[in-house]
């Protein structure tokens, strides 16, 4: 028995009055039980029906149909008369019952109904609780998404400033490698345009400290002026340099052994060259015919080998 009919069975001495729907129930249960003792009565009357027909066929066999005929008759009428008023209450039964069931339906889904407000209200209260809690949640992450975007607009700041520093240092690191380039180097040719800039000579040769050799030629140098730094300078070669008047810085290279100049128009004097005690061999080439102190110089460096073409 479903739980609804159990209760209803219970009757009136459980206590509190049943709901109208658990009586509705058992009235519906009543009427089911009633129509289902009409139909096994239907249902007998039925089966008498059909052993009296067969009785007939008998009393036809034998020849008694017209001493029975009478009765048979009259009791056939009954019964069809009982199987109709039957069927007729059957029917109206069978109407009240699906009247009631609709009823109970109705009454159930009313009860269906309320549950479901109960849990509708529920589920509305949980997903308050969780639209808060997820409103909460993005506020947090929009705080520590702020403080990511000012994390992120500081290394941006920091890598600018990283970068300009380390442009900076590779600069220096070009310059430091070229100038451990000239301290090593023994032999160095200046020629424009260059990668070395011969406009300040001073700032070029300052640490050419083991330089031996040094050519330059087609500048656009006014002074020899920081020449002094080479202090192992043996050979010097002077091309198209048109702008030099004075080889005065010449005598601090107490080294040089030879000399070379070629199309140095503007050079005027060779006075300086007497304090280059070891020069030996000095070439001389289209520069201005008259060029000052070689005679003192031819006596100040006897040894001296001077080739003037």
């Amino acid at each position: 028995m479903p739980p609804r009919r159990a209760r209803a069975a219970a009757g009136p001495g459980g206590g509190a009055a049943p709901p109208p729907a658990l009586l509705l129930i058992a009235h519906v249960d009543q009427l089911d039980t009633h129509v289902n003792q009409l139909e096994e009565s239907l249902v007998d009357q039925v089966a008498r029906q059909g052993q009296l027909k067969d009785r007939v066929e008998l009393l036809e066999k034998d020849g008694r149909v017209d001493q029975l005929g009478g009765r048979l008759v009259h009791q056939e009428e009954d019964l069809e008369d009982d199987v109709g008023q039957l069927r007729g209450y059957v029917v109206q039964l069978r109407g009240h019952f699906v009247q009631l069931r609709g009823r109970v339906q109705h009454l159930e889904e009313d009860d269906r109904v309320e549950h479901l407000d109960g849990r509708v209200t529920a589920t509305q209260h949980q997903m308050a609780n969780g639209f808060q809690q997820q409103a909460a949640r993005v506020g947090l992450l929009e705080t520590g998404l702020g403080a990511i975007q000012q994390q992120v607009a500081t290394t941006q700041q920091d890598v600018v400033q990283l970068a300009a520093e380390l442009s900076g240092c590779r600069e220096d690191l070009k310059q430091q490698r070229a100038r451990a380039d000239l301290m090593e180097a023994e032999t160095l040719c200046l020629r424009e345009p260059s990668k070395l800039p011969l406009r300040d000579l001073r700032r070029l040769l300052e640490h050419c400290t083991e330089l031996h050799s040094l050519r330059m030629w087609s500048s656009g140098l006014e002074s020899l002026e920081g020449i002094q730094a080479c202090s192992q300078l043996t050979r010097l070669h002077l091309y198209d340099i048109p702008r030099i008047s004075s080889l005065e810085p010449l005598a601090a290279c107490s080294k040089l052994k030879w000399l070379n100049i070629k199309d140095c128009v503007g050079l005027e004097s060779l006075e300086p060259l007497s304090a280059c005690k070891k020069l030996k061999i000095l070439s001389i080439s289209d520069c201005h015919k008259d060029l000052v102190g070689m005679k003192a110089l031819k006596a100040a460096l006897p040894h001296l080998h001077i080739r003037k073409l």
